[in-house]
């Protein structure tokens, strides 16, 4: 009588409390591991590599600048003003002057042929970017026609 009191079909609720131990909890199947991927790694030369590329940029673009040259000679100034020169051209006049070895950009404006002698001087010195002949070519036309 107290086999059939204790019996698991009498206490059927028991069983939902108690734990059962099954083969498969035990032992599970195989479950390859997951490929987490590279890390951080690629992240890291990613960044290095923009970090360069910036910095080469930026020489670069510093280098192809031109120096700013000051313009202190008043009478080239006055010479610019009369004929209608800008800023940018006066400091194109004023490095082609430097580099051709005149005093001042103002002889210039005495002749087409001490222009021209100028220019091909400065340009066996160091050679003229496109922006700057064009913009001596401005000058050349605005003084000579």
């Amino acid at each position: 009588m107290i086999k059939h009191l204790i019996s698991l079909d009498s206490f059927g609720w028991f069983q939902g409390i108690l734990a059962v131990t099954r083969t498969h909890d035990l032992a599970p199947e195989y479950v390859a591991p997951v490929d987490a991927g590279a890390g951080v790694l690629p992240w890291v030369i990613g960044a290095v590599v923009a970090i360069v590329v910036v910095v080469a940029a930026y020489c670069i673009i510093r280098q192809m600048r031109i120096p700013v040259i000051p313009i202190n000679d008043d009478l080239t100034q006055e010479l610019c003003r009369a004929h209608g020169i800008g800023v940018q051209h006066r400091g194109s006049l004023d490095r082609i002057a430097h580099l051709a070895g005149l005093k001042s950009p103002a002889q210039m404006f005495l002749s087409a042929q001490l222009f021209d002698e100028a220019v091909s001087k400065a340009s066996q010195v160091k050679r003229l970017g496109i922006r700057q002949r064009g913009l001596v070519f401005e000058v050349r036309y605005c003084l000579y026609g």
